[in-house]
C-alpha cells in the first residue's frame, strides 16, 4: 500500500469508528435534538387515562372500603395528609394505589422560561408495594393509612399476612421504606415476600433530526447496578419489540440498584438485602405508553403465628448528580455511566465542576479544560509537527521516486520505505495524535449530553443552555471556518490533489454533523480548533528557525 494514503486511511478509519458510534448512540437515544423544556411534560388527566386505557392502575373508588384488621373502617389521608415535603422534593402520595402520584424537584426548573416552576419528575404514578404474590400484574388494593411527621405508614390485608409499608421522607432526594409481612393466623406460614414497583413509561412522539444529535434526549432506560457493575436496556426498543418474557431476572443476589434512567433524572430502589429481581413489561405498548413492573423478593421460609419479617429498601428520585448520589450511597454513584468511554468522562466531568469553582461558567470551564488537554497532547503534536516538516523538506525526492517507478508498484513501494527508513521518517506519526483524542472526543460527547449540570446552563449572548443546540448555529459555523483554517495551516505533504479536496471536505461534513449538538460540545471543538491553530502556528515557526526553512 502507498504510504501516501495512509493518513487519508486514518482518517476514514476514525470517520468509520465515529459513525459506529453514533449508530450506538442512535440505538440508545433515538430521540435527540428536542429542546429539553418541560420534558416530555404530560397532563395529569391525560395520564390518568392512559394508565386506565391499560387495565392496569383503575382508581377505585374511595367509598365504600373494606375493613381492616380489627373490623374498623378504613381511614383515608386527606390530600394534605399524603404530601410531604423535603429541602428538595415534593411527594404527592395516592393512598388506594400506595403509589407516588407525583413527584417535583425544587431544585430544578421545568424549562429554562420557566424558572419557577419545578421539574415533574413522574409521567404517570409509581407503584410500590409490599407483595406476597409474586406475579407481575398486581391487583389494585385499599390501604389503610396513618401519618406521623415525616412518615407515611399503610397497612392493608393479604391472605395470612398484615403488610405494613412504612415510607420516610428524607432531604436529598432518598426515600427510606420497610416493609413488614405480619402472620395473623395461629400456625406457621410459608412466605415469598417482596416489593412490587410498576410505572407507565411515556415515551414522546420523535421529532426527527440529523447526525449524532438526532440519537438523544429524551430516550428512557432501565437499569441496574449489581456488585459494581452496570447493565442498561434501551426501554423504547424493548418496549416496541415482539420479544416476550422478562426484559431482565436473575438469580438471588444483593443489588446494588435497579430502576428507570429517563435522561438526566433516576427512579431508583435498593434493596438493602439479598433479592431475586425480575423486570418485565406488563402488556403490549399502547400508543406512547409502555406499563414496566420491577419485582424484587426472597422465600423467608415458614414465619411463626404472630411473628413478622422486615424488608428494608432505600428509594432515590433525584437528578445524575455524582455528588447527590455518592452522598446518598456508593453504590448509586455507578447509575452516572457514561457508556464505553466512561473511565474518561468520569474524571473529564470532576475536572469540568473544579473548574467551574472558578470561572463559575459551564462555557469557560470547558474551554479551559481543552486548553490543559491540548498541553497535555503537546508532545504528540510536536512529534507529528516534525515528522511532516521532515517529509514536506524530502517530499521532492519522494516524488521523483513515484516517478521513476509509476509502473511498478510494489518497486515504488518498496522503494519509498527505503528512503523512509533512511531518513528516519514515520508517516503515522502525522496521525498519531488523532488516536488518543478520539477516546477523549466520544467521552466529551457523553459527558456534555448526559451530565445534569450542564442542564438549562448558560454561557453567553445567545446561548443560554449548553446541553442543547445553538439556537442560531453561530458557533457551529465558526467551528467550520475554523477547521478550514487549520487545514490551510497545516503541511500534508504526502497528499495528492485529490486527497487535498476530500480533506477540504471535512470542515463541511463536521460543520452538518454539529448543528444539532450540544452548544456545550461545539464550544469544546471551536476551543480545541483555535488552540490547535495557535498551537500550529507556533510549531511552524520554532521548526522553520531550527531547519532553517522559511
Amino acid at each position: 500500500m502507498n504510504s501516501d494514503g495512509k493518513p487519508l486511511i486514518a482518517i476514514v478509519l476514525c470517520l468509520l469508528f465515529y459513525l459506529g458510534y453514533s449508530k450506538y448512540l442512535e440505538m440508545k437515544y433515538p430521540n435527540y435534538g428536542k429542546a429539553n423544556e418541560k420534558e416530555a411534560q404530560i397532563d395529569r388527566q391525560t395520564r390518568d387515562v392512559a394508565v386506565d386505557e391499560l387495565g392496569q392502575n383503575h382508581i377505585q373508588s374511595l367509598s365504600p372500603l373494606s375493613d381492616d384488621e380489627d373490623g374498623q373502617e378504613i381511614k383515608m389521608l386527606s390530600p394534605g395528609e399524603l404530601t410531604f415535603e423535603t429541602s428538595t422534593s415534593i411527594y404527592h402520595f395516592d393512598q388506594n394505589l400506595s403509589a407516588i402520584r407525583s413527584i417535583l424537584l425544587k431544585n430544578y426548573p421545568s424549562s429554562i422560561h420557566q424558572p419557577r416552576e419545578s421539574l415533574e419528575l413522574l409521567e404517570s404514578p409509581l407503584k410500590i408495594q409490599g407483595t406476597s404474590s409474586m406475579q407481575l400484574n398486581q391487583m389494585n388494593h385499599n390501604y389503610h393509612g396513618e401519618r406521623i411527621d415525616d412518615t407515611l405508614i399503610l397497612r392493608r390485608k393479604s391472605g395470612p399476612w398484615l403488610i405494613t409499608q412504612q415510607f420516610r421522607f428524607l432531604d436529598h432526594y432518598a426515600v427510606n421504606l420497610s416493609v413488614t409481612f405480619r402472620n395473623q393466623t395461629n400456625r406457621a406460614q410459608e412466605l415469598m415476600g417482596g416489593l412490587y414497583l410498576q410505572q407507565n413509561l411515556i415515551f414522546p412522539k420523535e421529532t426527527g433530526g440529523f447526525g449524532p444529535a438526532a440519537f438523544v434526549a429524551q430516550q428512557k432506560s432501565l437499569v441496574f447496578g449489581n456488585q459494581g457493575s452496570f447493565e442498561m436496556e434501551y426501554a423504547r426498543e424493548y418496549c416496541e419489540s415482539d420479544q416476550s418474557g422478562a426484559v431482565f431476572e436473575s438469580g438471588s443476589a444483593v443489588f446494588d440498584f435497579i430502576g428507570f434512567d429517563s435522561h438526566y433524572f433516576l427512579s431508583l430502589v435498593r434493596p438493602q438485602t439479598q433479592s431475586n429481581v425480575k423486570m418485565s413489561r406488563q402488556a403490549a405498548m399502547r400508543g406512547d405508553s409502555c406499563p414496566m413492573a420491577v419485582l424484587l423478593s426472597e422465600p423467608y421460609g415458614n414465619v411463626e403465628s404472630g411473628s413478622e419479617v422486615r424488608l428494608d429498601f432505600d428509594l432515590y428520585f433525584g437528578p445524575k448528580d455524582l455528588d447527590v448520589l455518592s452522598a446518598n450511597s456508593s453504590q448509586l454513584s455507578g447509575a452516572l455511566n457514561f457508556g464505553f468511554f466512561s473511565f474518561l468522562g468520569e474524571p473529564l466531568l470532576i475536572a469540568l465542576k473544579w473548574l467551574n469553582r472558578f470561572f463559575h461558567n459551564w462555557g469557560l470551564a470547558i474551554i479551559a479544560l481543552t486548553v490543559l488537554i491540548k498541553i497535555v497532547f503537546y508532545p504528540l503534536n510536536k512529534a507529528s509537527a516534525i515528522s511532516m516538516r521532515r517529509m514536506q523538506k524530502l517530499n521532492p525526492e519522494m516524488t521523483k521516486i513515484r516517478e521513476k517507478y509509476k509502473d511498478d508498484p510494489p518497486r515504488q513501494q518498496k522503494e519509498i520505505l527505503k528512503f523512509m527508513s533512511e531518513n528516519k521518517i514515520n508517516p503515522m506519526k502525522g496521525c498519531l495524535p488523532i488516536l488518543p483524542q478520539m477516546p477523549v472526543f466520544f467521552a466529551y460527547y457523553s459527558v456534555l449530553s448526559q451530565a445534569i449540570e450542564f442542564r438549562h446552563a448558560p454561557f453567553y449572548g445567545w446561548i443560554q443552555d449548553l446541553s442543547i443546540a445553538d439556537p442560531y448555529y453561530i458557533s457551529p459555523l465558526l467551528l467550520g471556518v475554523g477547521m478550514f483554517v487549520q487545514q490551510k495551516l497545516t503541511p500534508n505533504p504526502s497528499m495528492d490533489k485529490n486527497q487535498e479536496r476530500i480533506m477540504m471536505m471535512m470542515p463541511v461534513i463536521f460543520t452538518v454533523m454539529m448543528l444539532t449538538l450540544p452548544a456545550g460540545m461545539v464550544i469544546y471543538m471551536l476551543a480545541n480548533t483555535v488552540v490547535s491553530i495557535v498551537q500550529q502556528q507556533w510549531l511552524n515557526k520554532k521548526l522553520d528557525a531550527q531547519m532553517g526553512t522559511k
